[in-house]
């Protein structure tokens, strides 16, 4: 039985830490963005900044499940080691 619980363990570990890098490379992606300098040259540029922009944005909401499934993942893991 303890086996089955850290081979079980084993796998949230890593499901956690495939989440964690998932959103850390998101906020990479994010920062980019954000910080990058608006072109104002042209609307079509504009446009597609815009577009960039609020792609994130629906990112964003879309991570918080993310990070709930995280906290599961930790109290699951509490529980098991």
């Amino acid at each position: 039985d303890k086996v089955n619980r850290l081979k079980k363990a084993e796998r949230q570990v890593e499901e956690y830490h495939n989440m964690k890098a998932f959103i850390l490379s998101w906020i990479e992606k994010a920062e980019a963005l954000i910080t990058s300098n608006i072109v104002w040259s042209s609307a079509t540029q504009l446009q597609e900044q815009i577009r960039a922009h609020q792609a994130v944005l629906r990112e964003c909401c879309g991570l918080h499940g993310d990070l709930d499934a995280m906290g599961e993942r930790e109290g699951q893991l509490a529980d098991l080691l």
